[in-house]
């Protein structure tokens, strides 16, 4: 962890995760395919694990929504 030098706020970074698992991953969702559209067009590209391609649950939050992006 380190300190945004413009802001001193706390800057923390996410770990690829090892699982699509929510339960072993948090912040962490499986996705059918290798990206996901942002409601403002954005594409984001996901992430390859054994159990299949997973994305930060909240990959759209700065990009016009939905704040959470994993299916339900």
């Amino acid at each position: 962890m380190t300190e945004d030098p413009a802001t001193d706020d706390r800057v923390h970074a996410m770990a690829p995760p090892n699982s699509c698992d929510e339960s072993v991953d948090t912040g962490w969702c499986r996705v059918y395919s290798s990206r996901v559209a942002c409601n403002s067009g954005i594409e984001m590209y996901a992430i390859w694990t054994p159990d299949g391609w997973c994305i930060p649950s909240d990959v759209c939050k700065y990009n016009q929504g939905p704040e959470l992006m994993c299916p339900q």
